[in-house]
């Protein structure tokens, strides 16, 4: 078959914008609010920067506890033992970011 010479059209924008007159199709918006709902991880418009590094560093640590090979490599390129690796991400799960920054009146996330 004959290539066009034209590239691909973009796949649309997944933002969580309000569907409009002009969206192609404004079910794409309600599925992203149904997962954004659903799953904690996938953010949304309200959730600051704090909160989504938690969210990704907690998801990060629980799959490396999930995988052996991940935490035999981790023990090995610091040199300690696989329980002691272990035991250190289950205790950074706690507050892998640390505490919330302070926030001043003024500031809006």
């Amino acid at each position: 078959p004959p290539r066009s010479s034209s590239p691909p059209a973009p796949p649309p924008a997944m933002t969580s914008a309000p569907p409009s007159s002009s969206n192609p199709n404004p079910n794409l918006y309600s599925q992203m609010d149904h997962l954004q709902s659903k799953y904690v991880g996938t953010g949304h418009p309200d959730l600051g920067r704090h909160d989504w590094a938690v969210n990704h560093h907690r998801d990060s640590l629980a799959l490396y506890l999930a995988r052996d090979d991940l935490v035999a490599f981790f023990a090995a390129a610091q040199g300690v033992s696989a329980v002691r690796v272990r035991a250190g991400f289950v205790a950074r799960m706690r507050k892998p970011c640390g505490d919330r920054p302070k926030r001043k009146l003024d500031e809006v996330e």
